[in-house]
C-alpha cells in the first residue's frame, strides 16, 4: 500500500471522528411522533465545554412527520446563524443536514438549534429537561436554566422558537467539530433522569391539548491506524 493512500485511510478516519452530537444514533425517543399535526418548530437549548463549529443539525423523524424540513442555528436572542432544508431523508431514524458553511461558536455559551416540521408529528418526551443532558463537550440545559427547555413556536414558516411545555425532548440535536486547539472533552455521557435511549414518556402537545453524532466512534481512527502500522511494517520488509 502506498504512502498517499494511507494518508487518505488517515484523513477518512479522522473526519468520522472529529464531530460529535449531544445524542447517539442509537438514540430513539419514547414517543417518535406525537398525534399533534400542526406546523411548528421545535428545538433545544444547548452549550459547549470548547469553542468549535456547528456543521449542521439533524433529528429525530417519525411516522407522519413529512414535507420540507428546515434546520436552524440561532443565538440565545433569537438571531438566526444558519439555516438550511433537509434533502435524501429516509422515512425514519435520525435525519442529518449540514449547513452551507460551518458556523463558530463560543464555549460555555447559549445557542439554540431547532427545525421546522410542516406536518407535526414531531418526537416529544416530556420531562425530559427536567435535569440537564451532559454528553462532553456538548450540554442541553436543564429547564429553567436559562428559560424553559425544549422549545417550540406554532406557525405555518420557520421562525425563531421561545415558548416551553413541561421540560420536553423534541430530539432535535447538533452536528459539532470542536476546535483543533481545544482540550479533549471527557468521554462518558451523562444523560438526565429521563432516558435516553428508550422508554415511555406521555404523548403531548405542546399546547396542552394532549398529543441522536452523538461522539462518533474513535475506534475507527485505531483501527485504520493500526492497519496502516502493519501494512507499512510489512512492506518495509519486502
Amino acid at each position: 500500500m502506498s504512502i498517499p493512500t494511507i494518508a487518505l485511510l488517515f484523513a477518512a478516519a479522522a473526519s468520522q471522528s472529529s464531530t460529535v452530537s449531544l445524542w447517539p444514533d442509537s438514540t430513539t425517543p419514547g414517543t417518535a411522533a406525537a398525534s399533534d399535526n400542526l406546523s411548528v418548530e421545535v428545538g433545544v437549548k444547548f452549550t459547549s465545554d470548547v469553542d468549535g463549529s456547528v456543521m449542521g443539525v439533524r433529528f429525530y423523524k417519525g411516522v407522519g412527520n413529512t414535507g420540507t424540513h428546515i434546520g436552524n442555528l440561532w443565538s440565545a436572542a433569537g438571531a438566526n446563524l444558519a439555516t438550511v432544508a433537509f434533502t435524501g431523508e429516509t422515512a425514519s431514524g435520525w435525519q442529518n443536514v449540514n449547513f452551507a458553511n460551518p458556523v463558530p461558536i463560543l464555549a460555555n455559551t447559549t445557542y439554540l438549534a431547532s427545525y421546522f416540521c410542516p406536518a407535526g408529528h414531531y418526537a416529544a418526551d416530556s420531562g425530559y429537561f427536567n435535569a440537564a443532558y451532559n454528553n462532553p463537550p456538548l450540554h442541553a440545559l436543564q429547564d429553567g436554566a436559562q428559560g424553559g427547555n425544549g422549545v417550540y413556536v406554532y406557525g405555518g414558516t420557520s421562525a425563531f422558537p421561545n415558548q416551553t411545555y413541561l421540560a420536553s425532548n423534541y430530539y432535535v440535536d447538533v452536528i459539532f467539530s470542536p476546535s483543533s486547539s481545544s482540550p479533549p472533552p471527557t468521554p462518558s455521557p451523562s444523560p438526565s433522569s429521563a432516558t435516553s435511549s428508550t422508554g415511555s414518556k406521555s404523548e403531548m402537545n405542546p399546547c396542552g391539548s394532549g398529543v441522536a453524532g452523538a461522539g462518533h466512534d474513535g475506534w475507527l481512527f485505531a483501527a485504520v491506524a493500526l492497519a496502516a502500522a502493519l501494512l507499512w511494517a510489512g512492506a518495509g520488509r519486502r
